[in-house]
C-alpha cells in the first residue's frame, strides 16, 4: 500500500510509517491517481479537513468519474476558529459524495 499524507497534528497519530509527504492535497490526488493509472495499486491518502475541502474539484471532476479508487483518511474535531468549519462540513460533503461515488472512494474519518 502506497501512503501520502499532507500531515496535521491529528492525521500523525495514525499515519503509518512508510509515507510520502506531498506539498498540498492536490499532489496527493495527483500521485495516487497517477499510480492507479501506471501499476493498479491504491494509495491511503492522509489529510486535514482543510486539506481535504481543498482537494474536492480533483475529485468531483476527475477521481469519481473515473472511478479511480483510493483511500481517504481525514482528520476532524479541531475546534481552533479556523478549522471548525471544516470540521462540521466534511462529513456532510461526504455523505454527498458518495450519491455520485458508490465504490471508488473509501473515507475514515481520524479524531
Amino acid at each position: 500500500m502506497f501512503n501520502l499524507t499532507v500531515p496535521d497534528k491529528k492525521v500523525v497519530k495514525v499515519l503509518p510509517k512508510d509515507y510520502v509527504m506531498c506539498t498540498d492535497e492536490a499532489e496527493c490526488i495527483a500521485i495516487a491517481v497517477g499510480r492507479f493509472w501506471a501499476i493498479g495499486e491504491i494509495s491511503n491518502i492522509y489529510i486535514s479537513a482543510d486539506g481535504f475541502l481543498n482537494t474536492l474539484n480533483y475529485l468531483t471532476s476527475l477521481v469519481i468519474p473515473k472511478k479511480i479508487p483510493m483511500r481517504l483518511f481525514i482528520s476532524i474535531g479541531r475546534t481552533e476558529e479556523q478549522h471548525y468549519v471544516a470540521t462540521e462540513l466534511v462529513p456532510k460533503i461526504i455523505r454527498h459524495l458518495k450519491k455520485y461515488d458508490t465504490e471508488g472512494i473509501s473515507y475514515k474519518l481520524v479524531k
